[in-house]
Protein backbone atom coordinates (compact mmCIF):
# COMPACT_ATOMS: atom_id res chain seq x y z
CA UNK A 1 0.00 0.00 0.00
CA UNK A 2 1.31 3.56 -0.69
CA UNK A 3 1.10 6.35 1.23
CA UNK A 4 -1.96 8.03 -0.77
CA UNK A 5 -3.74 4.56 -0.39
CA UNK A 6 -3.19 4.75 3.11
CA UNK A 7 -4.48 7.65 3.55
CA UNK A 8 -7.19 7.00 1.63
CA UNK A 9 -7.85 3.75 3.33
CA UNK A 10 -7.62 5.18 7.42
CA UNK A 11 -11.00 5.64 9.02
CA UNK A 12 -11.52 6.08 12.70
CA UNK A 13 -12.15 2.36 14.00
CA UNK A 14 -14.23 2.11 17.31
CA UNK A 15 -14.40 -1.41 17.23
CA UNK A 16 -11.78 -4.12 17.91
CA UNK A 17 -11.59 -7.49 18.06
CA UNK A 18 -9.38 -9.69 20.86
CA UNK A 19 -6.71 -10.87 18.52
CA UNK A 20 -3.44 -9.96 20.21
CA UNK A 21 -1.07 -7.31 17.73
CA UNK A 22 2.30 -9.12 17.35
CA UNK A 23 4.85 -7.04 18.92
CA UNK A 24 6.91 -6.56 15.56
CA UNK A 25 4.19 -4.83 14.17
CA UNK A 26 3.66 -2.66 17.16
CA UNK A 27 7.57 -1.90 16.83
CA UNK A 28 6.64 -0.72 13.27
CA UNK A 29 3.93 1.39 14.08
CA UNK A 30 5.66 3.50 16.85
CA UNK A 31 8.96 3.24 14.84
CA UNK A 32 6.82 5.56 12.29
CA UNK A 33 5.41 7.51 15.04
CA UNK A 34 8.94 8.44 16.17
CA UNK A 35 9.34 9.70 12.60
CA UNK A 36 7.13 12.37 12.38
CA UNK A 37 8.00 15.91 12.17
CA UNK A 38 8.11 17.11 15.46
CA UNK A 39 9.41 21.02 17.44
CA UNK A 40 9.63 19.04 20.78
CA UNK A 41 10.50 15.84 22.47
CA UNK A 42 7.98 13.55 22.88
CA UNK A 43 7.55 10.02 24.46
CA UNK A 44 5.14 7.52 22.89
CA UNK A 45 4.01 4.58 25.77
CA UNK A 46 2.77 1.71 24.45
CA UNK A 47 0.29 0.07 26.51
CA UNK A 48 -0.62 -3.87 26.08
CA UNK A 49 -1.41 -4.84 29.56
CA UNK A 50 -5.31 -5.33 29.65
CA UNK A 51 -5.47 -4.75 33.64
CA UNK A 52 -3.76 -1.30 32.62
CA UNK A 53 -6.27 -0.59 30.07
CA UNK A 54 -8.57 -1.16 32.06
CA UNK A 55 -7.53 0.96 34.89
CA UNK A 56 -7.45 3.54 32.16
CA UNK A 57 -10.79 3.03 30.33
CA UNK A 58 -12.43 2.89 34.09
CA UNK A 59 -11.24 6.66 35.16
CA UNK A 60 -12.41 8.23 31.54
CA UNK A 61 -15.74 6.99 31.73
CA UNK A 62 -16.13 8.23 35.37
CA UNK A 63 -15.11 11.70 33.94
CA UNK A 64 -17.22 11.12 30.75
CA UNK A 65 -20.43 10.23 33.49
CA UNK A 66 -19.54 13.54 35.27
CA UNK A 67 -18.52 15.93 32.78
CA UNK A 68 -21.73 17.65 32.70
CA UNK A 69 -21.86 16.94 28.85
CA UNK A 70 -25.31 14.57 28.71
CA UNK A 71 -24.38 12.66 25.42
CA UNK A 72 -21.06 11.90 26.76
CA UNK A 73 -22.69 11.26 29.82
CA UNK A 74 -25.61 9.07 27.86
CA UNK A 75 -22.76 7.27 25.78
CA UNK A 76 -20.61 6.53 28.78
CA UNK A 77 -23.28 4.90 31.04
CA UNK A 78 -24.42 2.34 28.42
CA UNK A 79 -23.87 -0.88 30.23
CA UNK A 80 -21.23 -2.55 27.82
CA UNK A 81 -19.22 0.97 27.15
CA UNK A 82 -15.88 0.98 27.07
CA UNK A 83 -13.76 4.25 26.98
CA UNK A 84 -10.68 2.77 24.76
CA UNK A 85 -13.44 0.81 22.31
CA UNK A 86 -11.99 -3.12 23.63
CA UNK A 87 -8.68 -1.84 21.69
CA UNK A 88 -6.09 -4.22 22.69
CA UNK A 89 -3.36 -1.90 22.48
CA UNK A 90 -3.28 2.43 23.27
CA UNK A 91 0.06 4.55 22.04
CA UNK A 92 0.16 7.61 24.61
CA UNK A 93 2.15 10.53 22.95
CA UNK A 94 3.23 12.74 25.76
CA UNK A 95 5.38 15.81 25.56
CA UNK A 96 8.37 17.22 28.42
CA UNK A 97 7.02 19.61 30.86
CA UNK A 98 8.49 22.98 30.28
CA UNK A 99 9.29 25.20 33.19
CA UNK A 100 5.43 26.61 33.12
CA UNK A 101 4.68 23.30 34.38
CA UNK A 102 2.66 22.69 30.75
CA UNK A 103 4.11 21.22 27.67
CA UNK A 104 5.23 23.79 24.47
CA UNK A 105 2.40 25.04 22.56
CA UNK A 106 4.62 22.97 19.72
CA UNK A 107 4.04 20.17 21.43
CA UNK A 108 0.24 19.81 20.38
CA UNK A 109 0.85 19.81 16.13
CA UNK A 110 3.53 17.53 16.54
CA UNK A 111 1.66 15.02 18.76
CA UNK A 112 -0.55 14.79 16.06
CA UNK A 113 1.82 14.74 13.50
CA UNK A 114 3.30 11.62 15.69
CA UNK A 115 -0.26 10.34 15.65
CA UNK A 116 -1.06 10.63 11.94
CA UNK A 117 1.85 8.60 11.22
CA UNK A 118 0.97 5.56 13.35
CA UNK A 119 -2.61 5.45 12.44
CA UNK A 120 -0.96 5.39 8.65
CA UNK A 121 1.43 2.72 9.42
CA UNK A 122 -1.26 0.61 11.36
CA UNK A 123 -3.68 1.10 8.53
CA UNK A 124 -0.93 -0.42 5.82
CA UNK A 125 -0.67 -3.43 8.53
CA UNK A 126 -4.17 -3.92 8.47
CA UNK A 127 -5.36 -2.62 11.53
CA UNK A 128 -7.84 -0.59 12.87
CA UNK A 129 -6.67 2.26 14.65
CA UNK A 130 -8.62 5.66 16.26
CA UNK A 131 -7.02 9.04 17.56
CA UNK A 132 -8.12 9.98 20.97
CA UNK A 133 -8.05 12.75 23.02
CA UNK A 134 -11.11 12.31 25.29
CA UNK A 135 -9.30 10.22 28.11
CA UNK A 136 -6.58 12.28 28.13
CA UNK A 137 -8.16 14.07 31.63
CA UNK A 138 -7.87 10.51 33.11
CA UNK A 139 -3.93 10.40 33.45
CA UNK A 140 -4.67 13.53 35.75
CA UNK A 141 -5.46 11.00 38.51
CA UNK A 142 -1.76 9.98 39.49
CA UNK A 143 -3.15 6.48 40.21
CA UNK A 144 -4.13 6.34 36.50
CA UNK A 145 -0.37 7.65 35.44
CA UNK A 146 1.67 5.74 37.43
CA UNK A 147 -0.14 2.13 36.36
CA UNK A 148 0.53 3.75 32.89
CA UNK A 149 4.10 4.69 33.71
CA UNK A 150 3.72 7.74 32.25
CA UNK A 151 6.82 9.94 33.32
CA UNK A 152 6.17 12.13 35.52
CA UNK A 153 7.87 14.70 34.27
CA UNK A 154 5.71 14.81 30.91
CA UNK A 155 2.27 15.72 29.76
CA UNK A 156 -0.11 13.30 27.76
CA UNK A 157 -1.29 15.28 24.53
CA UNK A 158 -3.40 12.39 22.64
CA UNK A 159 -3.65 8.73 22.34
CA UNK A 160 -3.70 6.40 19.09
CA UNK A 161 -5.72 3.16 19.51
CA UNK A 162 -4.64 0.66 17.08
CA UNK A 163 -5.79 -3.36 16.50
CA UNK A 164 -7.53 -5.63 14.27
CA UNK A 165 -11.18 -5.23 13.58
CA UNK A 166 -13.98 -6.96 11.60
CA UNK A 167 -14.62 -3.33 10.16
CA UNK A 168 -13.68 -3.04 6.64
CA UNK A 169 -16.08 -0.74 5.27
CA UNK A 170 -14.90 2.00 2.89
CA UNK A 171 -15.22 5.21 5.13
CA UNK A 172 -16.07 6.75 1.38
CA UNK A 173 -15.11 9.87 -0.35
CA UNK A 174 -15.07 13.14 1.32
CA UNK A 175 -15.82 15.93 -0.33
CA UNK A 176 -13.34 17.98 -1.34
CA UNK A 177 -15.32 21.19 -1.90
CA UNK A 178 -16.74 21.87 1.36
CA UNK A 179 -13.19 21.58 3.32
CA UNK A 180 -10.69 23.10 0.86
CA UNK A 181 -10.41 26.53 -0.52
CA UNK A 182 -7.43 27.49 -3.02
CA UNK A 183 -6.58 31.02 -3.22
CA UNK A 184 -4.98 31.90 -7.28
Amino acid sequence: MNTLEAIEARKSIRSYTDKTVEESIIDKVVTAGTQAASAVKLRLTVITKKDVLQIISTEATYIFRSSGNKALKEKASAFDFNALYNAPVLIVVSAEKTVTGRPSPLAFPSAGCAAQNMMLAATDYELGSCFIQGIIPAFANPNVSKAACIDPNDTPICAVLIGYTNDHESRGARPLAASVRYVK
